[in-house]
């Protein structure tokens, strides 16, 4: 994914304005950025809420974080008991199952809010999301 991106970012001719990262938010040392994308990353994040504060230490004071996630419209208990542990037999990590209102959840629970929500898909139970937060205080 990373070098799919990093081709696209040079095609746009936005080389010299974004940086592309593939590490833990708790290791990584730079900033202050102008803002950050989260893509598919909060099914596998150990903790949500802490990555969204992390990563909230590493922006300007106005900087928004975009999250792009498959999430699912509504609760599937089978599945969310099902899903983390996908790994044992296919050897693919794919994460906790996450609903739209779980998302939202941590979102509010990091001290952000959601300024935008762009549907990108849907094929039920499954709703494609590109959200757009900022922190509370800001408009």
């Amino acid at each position: 994914y990373l070098a799919a991106a990093a081709e696209r970012v040079e095609r746009a001719g936005l080389g010299d304005r974004v940086t592309l990262v593939q590490e833990r938010i708790a290791d990584h040392r730079g900033g202050p950025y102008d803002g950050a994308c989260l893509v598919a990353s909060s099914l596998l994040l150990d903790d949500p809420i802490a990555t969204l504060r992390q990563l909230e230490a590493r922006l300007q004071p106005d900087a928004p974080i975009w999250l792009a996630q498959t999430l699912h419209t509504r609760p599937a208990p089978v599945l969310a008991a099902v899903k983390p542990r996908l790994h044992w037999v296919t050897s693919v990590r794919f994460g906790r199952l996450t609903t739209i209102d779980t998302l939202e959840q941590w979102v509010h629970a990091s001290g952000r809010v959601i300024g935008e929500c762009i549907e990108t898909g849907r094929q039920e139970p499954f709703v494609w999301w590109v959200v757009r937060t900022h922190r509370a205080s800001d408009p």
